[in-house]
């Protein structure tokens, strides 16, 4: 007989679609952590991953694409100098403050108006965003201030209890550090928010301006 965590994990990504256009959260893996999803269209799953996590809604959560033409659901608006980044950087672990489209669910969007969001370069995590048509929640898989979770055993039970489904899919999350962060600022350069993954080597090789 399957136990109840047995039961939460899956290796079919047509259930992890069933959950997410059904409102529900899941656990999923991304390039750097596993992270805990939803449809970022849905304010009420929004909420509802802030309750599970313990997150601050001071703190607004993080998305993925896809496609960068899944960027039309999140903002309409896309620098010359965002879209050079995203030429260099997308699919891979750099997130990129954008002008946040005025009817995101509150707790995406930052007090500048601003929302996070990356291009995914796991294949799997794209593939999820593509197949269910909507940008997805991707906050890493911990209760807030707990460590990141690179492999299945490192998600907290007290987490996956509240989840609709765990997604097995591989890769496996990398785990060395999480996406970088990046903001336009209005002199044209990039301010870094978070470092991680992209180093600011790495921007300042590619030809970006940094403050």
């Amino acid at each position: 007989m399957k136990t109840d965590l047995q039961n939460t994990i899956t290796a079919c990504q047509g259930r992890i679609k069933a959950v997410l256009q059904a409102g529900r959260s899941c656990i999923y893996p991304t390039e750097t952590f596993f992270a805990l999803g939803c449809n970022a269209g849905n304010p009420a799953a929004v909420k509802h991953i802030f309750n599970i996590k313990a997150r601050p809604r001071s703190k607004p959560l993080p998305l993925i694409i896809g496609a960068v033409q899944q960027l039309e659901a999140v903002t309409t608006q896309i620098d010359p100098v965002i879209a050079g980044l995203g030429e260099c950087f997308w699919p891979g672990p750099l997130s990129i403050l954008l002008p946040a489209r005025s009817d995101l669910p509150e707790g995406l969007v930052n007090q500048e108006g601003l929302v996070c969001i990356r291009l995914t370069s796991h294949p799997q995590a794209r593939s999820l965003c593509l197949d269910c048509g909507f940008p997805l929640v991707a906050t890493s898989a911990n209760i807030s201030k707990r460590r990141p979770a690179v492999s299945l055993k490192d998600i907290d039970p007290e987490l996956i209890a509240q989840v609709g489904l765990v997604w097995d899919a591989k890769p496996r999350p990398e785990g060395r550090a999480p996406s970088t962060i990046v903001q336009l600022t209005p002199a044209k350069r990039l301010h870094i928010l978070r470092s991680g993954a992209v180093s600011r080597q790495s921007l300042t090789r590619a030809g970006f301006d940094l403050d």
